[in-house]
């Protein structure tokens, strides 16, 4: 929390006159109480009215008709609390009040303003605000927190103490705070915790943490309700508790959509106290009889698990590995796959293609087979959200309807990283040649095909592949030590590579050059023993196709979770979007906003 900063009378923002209490005026309100207050040698009114509280200069009324006056005119949503800070000065009642102010980046800051009260009803005036600041709609009394002790650079659980437990403190807040202790912690938690009685449900993490504990509290949810969330037809029961995330994570998209591009700690905690809540879709994802994962910013399989993974297993490298793992994986074969790919998309949304009671989707129409010609896939992927084009630039709208489908049939890297700008807010992309996007996408099923004879081949071969990247990686540890470990199945091929590389060593004459002589004499009557060098770089040839066949067999079983990679026995997933599903603290992006208006 930001230190407080006392507000000079000069700098106070011009609002309309003031009115005497009990007269009603359109923006504040009927006015409750009033009384006089003394603000930087002024005399003054404070005026606690049914909308906002004003403060305003106390000859307002003896001014003409043309001019305006002075003060400051809170709407109770930013007014955090009110407290007696008398005892700085125990010759006058003096009056506090917290409150929050928006900053030209968008961002919100804690304020405070001290007033000397000089009407004789300060502890009226004292309890009313409070009283008023209790009534926020939507403003939570008591939290549950969950902290990721390693998100922030190992510093979740200081982030929080430090930065916004003061801030649910300063507003009366009484919270319940858990440690992730282990994986899947934040799952179990959300499955056994009972959440009764809580009004916000707040995540100190990333987007990792915050989807595992609402995958968590939804199959808790689930089965209170007697709903089977393994069915992806199932009609799943909303939550009615809002959610809030701190950002103090490697990825914080969640927060980026939700708080209008602002990723600050002060900021979340504050849209807390604020109350303002807007629900946001969810995809549930799912192999044939179970669920594997929820997500709330995309889901996907092929190219960006491939760089999700390439860039995991080198985190000695910190943030250096994305871009390192970006090139490395783009500048190379891409891994394709076959696959069969059939959607829904949700042609008219304002029809409401989901249920308002529990949120289960309603497709009216019957899955669609996408068939490129033929063509093999490099990637697949589920956004959760609409990209709503402004002309000049791209925007998530994350509490639209549906969602879009992502489907690369191999274009290129210059395509690759164009659409990616798109995503990322900048200019559209426009057509790119061999990548396919479907808007308005409420469904998504895909199934990897194999040929059952390669398939048999790759999976034989997986296991061997294994062993060899473990003793190889063992090997390399030794020389390097264990901070640069990479992946099993790269040292299977820097192995092969370092292998087939070796010069053949000269034979000096006298020193062997008879066993040389002899093998070229064989080999003109046995052509077997002279093929017997391209034999053996046929094999080494071979066992390299084998290892990047083991690898490509391995990565088909990974996909993308909102940030996170995830290793999944099946080939097999179906993807659900729910919309407007999860409550969460925010705001509306004020692009979409003005966009909306227009």
């Amino acid at each position: 929390m930001t230190e407080n900063q006392p507000i000079k009378q000069d700098e106070l923002p011009e609002t309309e006159k003031p009115h005497s209490a009990g007269e009603k005026h359109e923006e504040r309100g009927e006015s409750i109480m009033c009384t006089s207050v003394k603000f930087s040698n002024q005399d003054m009114n404070l005026l606690v009215c049914e909308l906002s509280l004003v403060i305003e200069e106390l000859n307002g009324l003896e001014k003409e008709k043309t001019s305006k006056s002075k003060g400051l005119n809170f709407r109770w949503c930013e007014i955090i609390t009110a407290q007696n800070s008398s005892e700085k000065d125990t010759q006058n009642q003096m009056l506090t009040l917290h409150y929050m102010e928006k900053q030209k980046n968008k961002s919100l800051r804690v304020k405070s303003v001290t007033l000397k009260v000089t009407g004789d009803n300060f502890d009226s005036i004292l309890s009313s605000i409070q009283d008023q600041c209790q009534k926020v709609p939507n403003r939570p009394k008591k939290l549950f927190v969950l902290i990721n002790p390693i998100g922030g650079n190992r510093k979740g659980v200081e982030i929080y103490e430090k930065k916004i437990a003061p801030i649910f403190a300063l507003a009366n807040c009484e919270t319940t705070v858990k440690i992730s202790e282990r994986a899947k912690h934040a799952l179990e938690i959300g499955e056994t915790q009972d959440f009764t009685g809580y009004d916000g449900i707040i995540c100190v993490s990333g987007d990792g943490l915050y989807q595992e504990l609402l995958e968590g509290y939804l199959k808790q949810l689930q089965k209170a309700h007697g709903v089977d969330i393994n069915d992806p037809k199932a009609k799943i029961v909303k939550p009615n508790i809002p959610f809030c995330l701190i950002p103090a994570g490697s990825s914080n998209g969640t927060v980026r959509y939700t708080n209008d591009g602002v990723i600050d700690l002060e900021t979340s905690a504050l849209r807390v106290l604020r109350g303002e809540i807007h629900s946001l879709n969810i995809v549930t994802v799912h192999e044939p009889g179970k669920i594997i994962g929820v997500c709330g910013l995309a889901f996907g399989i092929g190219l960006i698990t491939d760089l999700l993974k390439h860039s995991d297993e080198r985190r000695w490298m910190k943030k250096a590995r994305y871009v390192y793992s970006i090139a490395a994986v783009l500048l190379k074969r891409r891994r394709m796959y076959d696959a069969q790919v059939d959607y829904i998309l949700d042609e008219d949304e304002s029809e409401g293609a989901h249920s308002a009671q529990d949120g289960a989707v309603q497709p009216r129409k019957e899955w669609t087979e996408f068939n490129p010609d033929g063509k093999r896939y490099a990637c697949t992927a589920f956004l959760v959200s609409r990209m709503v084009n402004l002309g000049n630039k791209t925007i998530v709208d994350p509490y639209s309807n549906s969602g879009a489908l992502i489907l690369d049939t191999g274009c290129s890297n210059f395509g690759f990283f164009k659409y990616t700008r798109t995503m990322l807010g900048q200019s559209p992309a426009g057509e790119i040649a061999n990548l396919h996007i479907k808007d308005k996408a409420v469904g998504l099923r895909i199934k990897i095909l194999r040929d059952e004879a390669v398939s048999s081949e790759k999976d034989k071969t997986v296991g061997l592949k294994e062993e060899d990247a473990k003793q190889a990686d063992e090997e390399e540890t030794g020389n390097r030590g264990d901070s640069e470990g990479v992946s099993e199945l790269d040292n299977v091929a820097k192995t092969e590579k370092s292998e087939s590389s070796k010069s053949v060593e000269t034979v000096e004459p006298g020193e062997g050059g008879g066993e040389v002589e002899q093998i070229e004499e064989d080999s003109k009557t046995d052509p077997a023993k002279g093929s017997g060098g391209k034999s053996e770089a046929g094999k080494k040839r071979n066992r390299k196709a084998e290892a990047a066949a083991a690898r490509d067999s391995e990565l088909e079983h990974y996909i993308y979770l909102d940030g996170e990679i995830k290793r999944v026995d099946g080939l097999e997933f179906e993807c659900r979007l729910h919309s407007s599903f999860v409550p969460m603290f925010g705001c509306v992006a004020s692009e979409l906003v003005d966009a909306k208006s227009e």
